[in-house]
């Protein structure tokens, strides 16, 4: 478990080298123990470094494989994490408007999970929805973004919101 959170500090501190160190490091203790949830960080990781690398496709076999093994192992943010899986490649396929109902979906089984709630200013816009994309930038950026919790998903959520900034043009809140 400490090499798997480990990973996520690393990659935040964008100290990439010692996260793909750590990755390693899981993956051999992995294989070594032979229980489904560390198979299942590993498939995770798969995905996340798939993705980093360009190799799009190969995401969606590995996001499946991360699912089933997360299914076997029972580990309870399989789901979640596998829809977000699938939101960034079709993100990267440029087919994120036809997911827009998968987004809200997931808002709304997950109203506390603000990092899916910060996709959807990018999903409006990529539908040519404007107001809507606006609309939810603006509840975000209320308070210089304090409503962005500082958890697990705080990278998730600032890089969409930023991206999110970039495409509105907000110079004043890409400051913040």
């Amino acid at each position: 478990l400490g090499h798997h959170w480990r990973i996520y500090d690393l990659l935040e501190a964008a100290r990439v080298e010692e996260a793909q160190q750590e990755r390693e490091a899981l993956t051999a203790l992995a294989n070594e123990l032979r229980q489904p949830l560390y198979a299942h960080f590993v498939a995770g990781w798969d995905v996340v470094w798939a993705h980093m690398a360009g190799r799009v496709d190969e995401v969606e076999a590995l996001a499946k494989r991360f699912s089933d093994l997360g299914i076997e192992a029972q580990a309870r943010d399989t789901e979640t994490i596998y829809r977000a899986q699938i939101i960034a490649l079709r993100r990267r396929q440029e087919r994120l408007p036809d997911f827009i109902s998968t987004v809200l979906a997931a808002v709304e089984a997950h109203p506390t999970l603000l990092a899916w709630r910060a996709v959807l200013p990018l999903t409006h816009l990529a539908s040519g929805d404007l107001r809507a994309a606006v609309g939810e930038f603006e509840w975000f950026a209320h308070d210089r973004f304090s409503r962005v919790r500082h958890d697990m998903f705080w990278l998730t959520a600032i890089c969409v919101l930023g991206e999110t900034c970039a495409l509105l043009r907000d110079t004043e809140r890409a400051r913040v």
